[in-house]
């Protein structure tokens, strides 16, 4: 696996560069749970193992806020049902 170079940026501006290592390079929250090193995952994914204490936020000060997802699909006129129904529960859930 190649390491690959990382950037992170604080509200002010101020940015840090790393590199991963060859070794292992995932974002599932079982592996930092099972203590493999930290995850970069949406904060709501992990709020139940936030909350358990399974997991504990760190560098909370170089991660921007999430302002949500953003939806990205045809017009009305083509849309099929099922596209429909997904984008209705999303608004719902949002």
């Amino acid at each position: 696996m190649t390491p690959r170079r990382r950037q992170l940026e604080q509200p002010n501006r101020r940015r840090s560069t790393y590199q991963t290592s060859k070794a292992v390079q995932t974002n599932r929250a079982t592996s930092a749970i099972d203590g493999l090193g930290l995850c970069y995952l949406p904060r709501d994914y992990l709020d139940a193992q936030i909350e358990s204490g399974e997991l504990v936020p760190v560098m909370e000060d170089w991660c921007p806020p999430f302002p949500g997802y953003h939806l990205y699909y045809p017009s009305r006129r083509q849309q099929s049902p099922a596209l429909a129904a997904f984008v209705a529960a999303v608004r719902y859930r949002g």
